[in-house]
């Protein structure tokens, strides 16, 4: 745990669009499953989800589908694609 909140800290003093995160651990968490699904498609990261979806997803911590549906971003696909394994990673977080 220690080795994230290291990486966090560095994501709130080098990255501008993370100074409004509250929760730098969720969002790097959020940011290495990112990671694996590009890296799995063989795409880029943010073709995946944008760094301000994830933000929000990080700021609005959704506990449904429904409530994921109402983040600007996620449409069908996008839920239907990671809605459940982001609302996993937001509840193991907590």
């Amino acid at each position: 745990m220690e080795i994230q909140m290291k990486h966090a800290k560095l994501l709130e003093n080098n990255f501008r669009c993370y100074k409004d995160v509250k929760d730098a651990v969720l969002l790097l968490k959020l940011k290495r499953w990112r990671k694996k699904i590009a890296e799995q498609k063989k795409v880029l990261a943010f073709m995946i989800l944008h760094d301000k979806h994830l933000c929000a997803v990080v700021h609005l911590k959704p506990t449904s589908i429904q409530a994921l549906k109402m983040i600007k971003g996620f449409g069908d696909k996008n839920v239907c694609s990671y809605g459940e394994v982001i609302l996993s990673i937001i509840k193991n977080h907590q």
